[in-house]
């Protein structure tokens, strides 16, 4: 009986599919109401992401090292000081970082403001090195650093000396005296009072100068070098 149900069943529908297939030949069938109904399920946020990652992934790879590196453009550029000057320090001996910002501590006593930012910033360029040493490639070293300051740093007017190191740089050049008289002062009981005590070099009792190199007829004279220059004589005729 359940058999025969179940054919019966399967009869009626086949004959109800004939009528229908008849009559949408016929016109007399709307076929949209056979067509099947896409249920749109809607995606998660995860899904969504997942899907935009697939074909966009090198853009937002690109896009974010692109930011990476502008966050560090711009911290690099606020974080560094602008400094006002530029002191270099260039004796026969060792002088240590604390000694370094012992000397930066003292000039700026002297040194006028001079990008207006409410405060002086000094930057003390260490070219020492001791005529004793052997490293060689070290004095090289140094030797092309001070060589390059003199050469391009418009900033770089004053210059810690001693004797002999003075001599030296004087002797450079045939054409040109680079550390006049008038623009040479020994250095004041007030430079050794601002060094680290327990210090072992840059001791009292050896000769040492502040010296303003000459401008005039160098690479660095230019409007930048001539503003920085005038700065610097201010600080040289405040310790004669």
């Amino acid at each position: 009986m359940q058999k025969k149900s179940e054919t019966l069943r399967q009869r009626e529908s086949a004959q109800k599919e004939l009528i229908n297939l008849k009559k949408m030949q016929q016109g007399q069938l709307d076929t949209s109401s056979l067509k099947k109904t896409e249920k749109t399920e809607l995606k998660t946020f995860g899904e969504k992401f997942g899907h935009f990652m697939n074909y966009h992934k090198y853009k937002v790879i690109v896009g974010v090292v692109g930011v990476l590196v502008l966050a560090f453009i711009l911290y690099s550029t606020l974080s560094v000081p602008k400094y006002d000057a530029k002191v270099t320090v260039y004796c026969y001996e060792y002088v240590s970082p604390e000694e370094l910002k012992g000397i930066e501590e003292w000039i700026k006593e002297y040194y006028p403001d001079v990008n207006s930012n409410g405060k002086v910033e000094i930057l003390a360029t260490d070219c020492s090195f001791s005529l004793e040493t052997d490293q060689k490639s070290y004095v090289d070293n140094m030797m092309l650093k001070i060589q390059s300051i003199l050469s391009s740093d418009n900033q770089a007017m004053l210059f810690i000396l001693d004797e002999k190191s003075l001599e030296f740089l004087n002797g450079v050049s045939s054409d040109m005296v680079l550390f006049t008289k008038q623009n040479i002062v020994e250095l004041p009981e007030s430079f050794y009072d601002a060094l680290p005590e327990d210090r072992h070099t840059l001791l009292e009792g050896k000769p040492r100068y502040l010296c303003l190199r000459t401008v005039g007829g160098t690479t660095v004279e230019t409007e930048k070098g001539k503003q920085n220059y005038k700065y610097a004589k201010e600080v040289i005729e405040a310790l004669k």
